[in-house]
């Protein structure tokens, strides 16, 4: 009895050590799936940040354009504002002499 009870004890033991090899197998095979799976999530977040900076670059490049396309603009439209101030003042100093002048010239015409 004694040896059916070793026997016994043996194929238990045999059987914990299978399952727990076994079982431990499945949990490096986990360990590394899991860490593979990790590895890609990294990258995949890396891969995020590196076209969302990308993104934003180029947005950032996209408004500094605008900006100085609108400079450009703005400082356009002052320099045609100054043209036509000058224009204005112009036109104004001419129709100034020339009232001055038929006055001058036609005094019996009311200026």
């Amino acid at each position: 009895m004694s040896q059916m009870h070793e026997k016994k004890k043996r194929e238990i033991i045999l059987e914990r050590n299978v399952v727990e090899r076994g079982g431990g197998e499945e949990e490096e095979e986990e360990e590394e799936r899991v860490g593979k799976r990790d590895e890609v999530d990294r990258k995949v977040r890396e891969k995020r940040k590196e076209e969302e900076g990308e993104k934003k670059e180029e947005e950032d490049r996209e408004e500094n354009e605008k900006e100085k396309v609108e400079g450009v603009d703005k400082e356009e439209d002052r320099d045609l504002e100054r043209q036509r101030a000058g224009k204005i003042a112009f036109l104004a100093s001419t129709t100034e002499k020339l009232t001055e002048l038929a006055a001058h010239e036609w005094p019996s015409v009311p200026t």
